[in-house]
């Protein structure tokens, strides 16, 4: 009887644990997604892009850069063909469609490969954390700043789909040189458009952030 009591309280004990946790990991859920991103609601309303100059017959004769010489011209996603974007996920972020914005896998593996070596050898930022990071710069890389990219990564997660958040990413990387955005990075580095890029090209692309 004792024994069957016993049972019944580690019961009683486990299931408020396995409540309580459920309740916590739902309001967290809701926090991250309505809590205000003003960050974010200031970048998609006020981030500037570049200007293109048609002439007569659609012939591209100029782009005018921003303020401080920088140039980063947008192109949405249906635009950018599937080979630059499967590149650019294989380089950065290969299981981008199946995590939640925090890649577990690649923060295990890359803390193990860092303290083994006792020093930084291997990242495991996201796509998703990379935008947070354009999104909120932060002037240092400590452990507190990567904590914050990766609470922000999940508040994009939240509020934005898969495609939306590439299509931002890859409208945004910086590519130096004052470039930043794959197109305008095509541009510069090749001379050419995004649809006119040989494999190698793209391949170059996708290694150089």
């Amino acid at each position: 009887m004792v024994h069957f009591t016993q049972l019944s309280k580690r019961k009683k004990i486990l299931g408020i644990i396995l409540i309580s946790s459920i309740l916590l990991i739902l309001i967290s859920i809701l926090l991250l997604r309505f809590l205000p991103y003003p960050e974010l609601d200031a970048f998609l309303k006020e981030r500037q892009y570049s200007t293109r100059i048609f002439d007569c017959n659609n012939n591209l004769i100029q782009i005018i850069p921003l303020e401080n010489g920088l140039r980063r011209e947008y192109t949405p996603l249906e635009d950018i063909p599937e080979e630059i974007i499967k590149a650019f996920i294989q380089a950065e972020d290969q299981h981008f469609y199946s995590h939640f914005g925090i890649d577990v896998g690649s923060v295990l593996r890359a803390s193990f490969q860092n303290i083994s070596n006792q020093s930084t050898i291997s990242g495991a930022s996201t796509i998703t954390m990379q935008l947070a990071r354009i999104i909120s710069p932060s002037p240092t890389r400590n452990i507190l700043a990567k904590g914050k990219e990766a609470l922000n990564a999940l508040r994009l997660e939240l509020r934005l789909s898969k495609n939306e958040i590439l299509e931002l990413y890859l409208n945004n990387l910086p590519f130096g040189f004052n470039t930043e955005g794959v197109s305008t990075a095509a541009r510069s580095f090749y001379g050419k458009v995004l649809k006119s890029l040989a494999q190698e090209e793209i391949y170059t692309l996708a290694v150089i952030p």
